[in-house]
């Protein structure tokens, strides 16, 4: 149960991480005053949303894995 946890924790995290850091990329580029960046120019504000997507990617994907692979390695522990 433990390996079925490590590969959809892996999933999880790529997914999550893909789908979040252009959105977060695009909250901060809203929040600063004076720039290109509006909500009526979607392509500028989305423009390089996924650059340095890579070191989250590197750092979330693994946590993502070991953390489910241990919660559902505790869980069938504790069932018994």
């Amino acid at each position: 149960e433990s390996i079925s946890g490590f590969v959809s924790g892996s999933a999880v995290s790529t997914v999550k991480t893909l789908v979040k850091y252009p959105l977060d990329t695009a909250t901060v580029r809203l929040q600063m005053p004076g720039t290109e960046f509006t909500i009526q120019n979607l392509p500028a504000l989305f423009s390089g949303s996924f650059d340095g997507i890579t070191a989250p990617l590197l750092s979330n994907i693994p946590a993502g894995a070991i953390f489910f692979a241990v919660k559902d390695a505790a869980k069938s522990s504790l069932k018994g």
